[in-house]
């Protein structure tokens, strides 16, 4: 299993921007072009750059014009590649993608204000009724805990939201994190929660356990530079 993480803080050039665009696979290329906003252009082929450097670090897998196809429910996959498996997520600053030989799901995002009659919506009956015994200080805190693990799960089984988010149940009460359901088969689920910044919460949900010690913080002259080599 491989995670990498990168921050983008600031837009990136129009040069480098348009050199990794023309790297870009033509299915790619396309997605940027249909937003509106550069930055959600940027997160999109960063997002791409950032996993094919995993991809490449995990598995040697260097096919840059080789495009990421997308499932009904929105997963992305590589056709032919039963053995290599990937998740990116975004949120403010930060991109993160994981990849692994067996199923993946990744979620981060920023801790901030927010209503928490959510909870109500997305939340099973023991989540909410823990949530409401935390102390208000750590209230949000535990929120996004909760739900970027609740996330990272259902982009780990490949259904999205057409998954309920009530109806399974996230158990941070004792030492390990552990997925309550119905369903006999996801008690196999391992979950694993890294910080990369104070302000956001980042969770990982994968087949197996072979969680890396630390996240990959990758930086974009590097990214970059590994995008354009020839190969």
């Amino acid at each position: 299993m491989n995670i990498g993480a990168i921050r983008l803080s600031s837009p990136i050039s129009d040069s480098d921007f348009q050199q990794a665009y023309a790297r870009a696979d033509l299915s790619r290329q396309r997605k940027i072009d249909a937003y509106l906003h550069r930055e959600d252009k940027e997160r999109s082929l960063v997002g791409d750059m950032l996993t094919r450097l995993m991809l490449f670090r995990q598995f040697g897998y260097v096919s840059l014009k080789v495009p990421f196809t997308a499932d009904r429910f929105g997963k992305p996959y590589l056709e032919s590649q039963s053995g290599i498996h990937f998740n990116i997520s975004h949120a403010g600053d930060w991109i993160v993608s994981a990849v692994d030989s067996s199923p993946i799901g990744i979620d981060v995002e920023r801790i901030r204000s927010i209503d928490m009659a959510v909870a109500n919506h997305y939340f099973s009956d023991a989540e909410q009724e823990r949530l409401k015994a935390v102390p208000p200080e750590n209230k949000l805190s535990y929120f996004f805990d909760l739900w970027t693990l609740k996330e990272s799960y259902i982009k780990a089984i490949g259904k999205g939201l057409n998954e309920p988010l009530r109806l399974f149940t996230i158990d941070l009460s004792v030492n390990e994190i552990k997925l309550i359901s119905t369903k006999k088969k996801d008690a196999a689920w391992k979950f694993r929660q890294y910080e990369i910044d104070r302000a956001y919460k980042l969770s990982i949900c994968a087949a197996n356990d072979s969680f890396p010690n630390q996240v990959t913080e990758v930086v974009w002259d590097e990214l970059l530079t590994f995008y354009m080599e020839e190969r």
